[in-house]
């Protein structure tokens, strides 16, 4: 408890995830951070989700299981079932939880404060400390985002929005108000209205040059942070950075998030993902001029 107030951990993994998933409630109940963990999986989906997911991968493709989906939807369940001024910490499966005390408590100082509803982290160097041989990637907006995404929130034009930082959607956390309660509710309508606008198709309006890939519910997650004109944390106190031509975390050392994307799959989904690897690489071998 923090202040009266329940810390809740929400994380999601497919059923090809357990190993990924056993890891995280295990980091999760030593850090003693939370007074409820919910790691939850496709057994958990209600009959709309079911009908949601199989919509959303009929004719696109699979990513994050139905690009994301679900994060929104079980987050308003959640928050359905908890009391005003809980706490829900968001984070994907593949992160590791590490026992960071300070920190972690100056985060739930953070949400304390008046009209402090969310805690999202950016990609931004501000106040993160490391040292000058550390190099961080340059997340801008318009590198993740496609330009119909952007056209629908009247962001085309604003290179105060295209091209500032991406938010992170691979963790954050949200304090149970109206205000939380009607982000979700824009963040779900936009997965259920103009689901072209989070998923791989191309956009209809030309996507801005050095544009690389959409984000999907990131993407919208991003656009309506920005929409808020919220504070933030840097996401390089979660992620990695490069020293020597190498992934370095030295610099979050004293942090307690990481975002490692370390997935540990079945025997199964190991085989498969690999001949998927071998098959692309001897297509690119023999197949492609």
């Amino acid at each position: 408890m923090f202040k009266n107030k329940k810390i809740i951990l929400f994380a999601f993994g497919s059923g090809d995830l357990k190993k990924s998933a056993n890891r995280l409630r295990l980091q999760s109940i030593e850090s003693k951070y939370y007074d409820e963990i919910k790691i939850l999986n496709p057994e958990n989906f209600d009959e709309n989700m079911k009908k949601k997911f199989t919509y959303i991968t009929s004719n696109r493709n699979k990513r994050g299981y139905g690009y994301w989906f679900w994060k929104p939807l079980f987050l308003q369940k959640i928050m359905n079932d908890i009391d005003e001024g809980d706490i829900i910490h968001y984070v994907d499966i593949g992160c590791h939880i590490q026992n960071k005390n300070s920190r972690f408590n100056e985060y739930l100082e953070l949400l304390d404060k008046p009209n402090m509803w969310i805690l999202p982290f950016q990609y931004h160097l501000n106040q993160i400390k490391y040292s000058d041989n550390i190099l961080f990637q340059k997340r801008e907006e318009f590198k993740y985002t496609k330009a119909d995404l952007f056209d629908h929130f009247g962001f085309l034009n604003n290179k105060d929005i295209t091209h500032t930082p991406q938010f992170w959607a691979g963790s954050f956390f949200l304090v149970k108000n109206l205000e939380s309660e009607n982000f979700l509710n824009e963040w779900i309508k936009i997965f259920e209205e103009k689901p072209n606008l989070i998923d791989d198709s191309n956009s209809k309006i030309k996507n801005f040059y050095g544009f690389i890939e959409n984000r999907h519910d990131q993407s919208v997650f991003s656009l309506l942070c920005k929409k808020y004109q919220l504070k933030s944390l840097s996401a390089f106190e979660c992620e990695w950075g490069e020293k020597n031509n190498k992934r370095t975390w030295e610099h979050n050392f004293n942090n307690p998030i990481l975002a490692k994307r370390d997935l540990k799959y079945g025997i199964f989904k190991r085989f498969i993902n690999r001949q998927i690897r071998t098959f692309k690489r001897y297509k690119k071998k023999y197949f492609e001029f």
